[in-house]
């Protein structure tokens, strides 16, 4: 474990672990001993030429991750969006925004996330953030940002590219707020 300074200016103890069956890897943060924050990691690889995402036993030959199914507690399931949510705005694809392979990179996802959440909800600590890639989102392109609260209390918000579905995010934000 070691130790990380967070926005609360309080001390979080970190720690990594791998899932079950060691297909994901699963990252939390701790305050006062309680969970605060946990981040699960799934990995895709693709082929570096095509750039077309591979079937998942290929990382069984880098003898890094066992087989078998995932338990159902570690499965990063995809989000079921309401329908008729508000458009928020419009978030153009720019140059600056694309990893290796011209694609929109994942960080930035999150930093539209961020920029289309309501500034209150901004404000307040936040327990679980999921992000769902669903399609890539390339140079030149715009996303169509809907967004809203559910009836949980959840804050969930997707991007819309001309063909189709880029992405889907959810927000659930902390009981005690750490800010």
């Amino acid at each position: 474990t070691e130790e990380v300074r967070a926005v609360y200016l309080g001390v979080l103890d970190y720690g990594t672990e791998t899932s079950a069956n060691k297909d994901n890897f699963i990252h939390r943060f701790y305050a006062d001993g309680e969970e605060i924050v946990r981040i699960m990691q799934t990995s895709v690889s693709a082929d570096p030429e095509t750039h077309k995402i591979l079937r998942p036993k290929v990382f069984l030959a880098y003898n890094i991750f066992k087989g078998g199914k995932v338990d159902s507690e570690d499965r990063v399931e995809r989000l079921v969006l309401p329908e008729n949510l508000p458009l928020l705005g419009e978030r153009p694809i720019y140059y600056s925004d694309l990893d290796f392979n011209c694609h929109l990179n994942n960080a930035v996802y999150g930093d539209i996330l961020m920029d289309f959440l309501p500034s209150e909800m901004r404000q307040q600590s936040m327990k679980h953030i999921h992000i769902s890639y669903v399609s890539e989102s390339k140079l030149g392109e715009t996303l169509k940002i809907y967004g809203g609260y559910i009836e949980n209390g959840d804050f969930v918000l997707y991007g819309d590219h001309e063909r189709g579905l880029s992405f889907s995010a959810k927000v659930q934000l902390h009981e005690k707020n750490w800010l």
